[in-house]
């Protein structure tokens, strides 16, 4: 048989010959045509699928919709599935095989101060005859920056009584993601302003030192309230209390 027919594209007719002897005595035979209809259409022509690229935003949520994988195929009627071959970190992303719909499934990779992309490599293919009859190809999810507001923790300060005036009570335990932005702190309720006064970078000092006499008051709290220079400005508050000791 020759192989290059089977190459062809559309349906290729062989016509066959056929004789069968046995073994008596005499040895008797019969013959017979057989005809074969080989639809070389659906092993040689696979569907297409070529690179492309989506977007997401960091710090989206598990489920959130990324995109649909697009295909071609010029076999009409046959049902395409997708699969991920490569490069799907941490099953970061799902993918709906039947529609080539991708999605978020693990949340946590789709950081942009940790990676700002994703490579996979994707295959498609006939449902009934996939690694047979695909193609493949690279698509490319960014992960676009987003503001990410600032963690500030409840913080206890326990300082001495009668520190002069610009004395360092403590620093406010805090911290952002973003890198370069510039920051304010306010104390928004409580006392600690009649005694202290808060820097930009979350050190607490003393503005008012006669203020800090343990036996008038030994103990100054209230909520500071942190935000950044980015869009949409973040408003983190954070319980903050002092003790004085003698």
């Amino acid at each position: 048989m020759n192989s290059l027919a089977l190459q062809q594209s559309g349906d290729t007719i062989f016509h066959m010959n056929i004789r069968v002897t046995d073994n008596g005595t005499p040895p008797l035979s019969g013959e017979a045509t057989i005809t074969l209809r080989l639809n070389t259409s659906v092993i040689y022509n696979p569907p297409v699928i070529s690179y492309q690229e989506f977007s997401v935003p960091e710090n989206s949520t598990n489920g959130t919709f990324i995109g649909s994988l697009t295909a071609t195929d010029n076999v009409s009627g046959r049902m395409l599935v997708f699969h991920i071959e490569q490069g799907n970190l941490m099953n970061a992303v799902g993918l709906d095989t039947l529609n080539g719909s991708l999605s978020i499934a693990n949340s946590s990779v789709f950081n942009y101060e940790k990676r700002n992309e994703l490579l996979l490599l994707v295959r498609v293919c006939p449902e009934a005859a996939c690694f047979v009859n695909s193609d493949t190809a690279w698509v490319r999810i960014r992960i676009s920056d987003v503001n990410d507001p600032p963690v500030v923790h409840d913080t206890l300060l326990i300082i001495p009584e009668n520190l002069p005036l610009n004395s360092a009570a403590g620093m406010i335990p805090w911290y952002d993601e973003d890198t370069g932005q510039s920051h304010g702190f306010t104390f928004v309720s409580g006392n600690l302003s009649i005694g202290f006064s808060i820097h930009s970078t979350g050190s607490v000092y003393v503005s008012h030192p006669e203020k800090l006499n343990f036996e008038r008051q030994n103990i100054f709290s209230g909520t500071v309230q942190i935000t950044d220079n980015g869009s949409p400005t973040p408003l983190l508050t954070a319980s903050i209390t002092i003790l004085l000791t003698m």
